[in-house]
């Protein structure tokens, strides 16, 4: 894997990324990947969902040009954490009501600067999908966002953050 760096395992990763607008794809079909190959692939819909939000935000907001993701297994469900440089947590916006504007043409929607209100809802969609998630700070800076996904309908340990 070109410009990642880490280690790899059956059901489980953790690699450092260059921060760039591919890595999301990539982190997608390593997730598909490890999970298929730890018998979980029927949860790997929601996962390469959960990963895509985490680390799109992650590339985006990272001051310095490299992520981490580490995928790992806990009993009854994986945890999913990308790890960036920034010490500001993530702010999740709250759902926006439709309204009939929403339906008409925009003619700022292709400028390059123009977002329409219609970002920061990757915390909310990790959140709904997700059994718990959370930030964890780092020293001397940075963060990790994780999201742990039960992969049983036995209840797990939950613990606070990925160690």
């Amino acid at each position: 894997m070109g410009g990642c760096v880490g280690s790899v395992n059956a059901g489980t990763f953790d690699v450092t990324f260059r921060a760039a607008p591919s890595v999301p794809a990539r982190v997608r079909s390593l997730v598909e990947l490890r999970l298929a190959e730890a018998g979980l692939a029927g949860i790997s819909d929601d996962l390469t969902l959960i990963a895509s939000e985490l680390v799109a935000n992650a590339v985006q907001y990272a001051p310095e040009p490299e992520i981490r993701v580490r995928l790992t297994r806990e009993p009854g469900a994986v945890v999913l954490a990308v790890w960036d440089s920034s010490d500001t947590e993530p702010t999740p916006k709250r759902a926006l009501e439709p309204t009939a504007e929403d339906v008409a043409p925009d003619a700022e929607a292709l400028d390059p600067d123009h977002d329409a209100g219609t970002g920061g809802r990757g915390l909310p969609i990790v959140a709904a999908m997700a059994d718990s998630y959370g930030v964890t700070p780092t020293e001397p800076r940075g963060k990790w966002v994780w999201a742990r996904y039960a992969t049983a309908t036995v209840p797990s340990a939950r613990v606070s953050s990925p160690r």
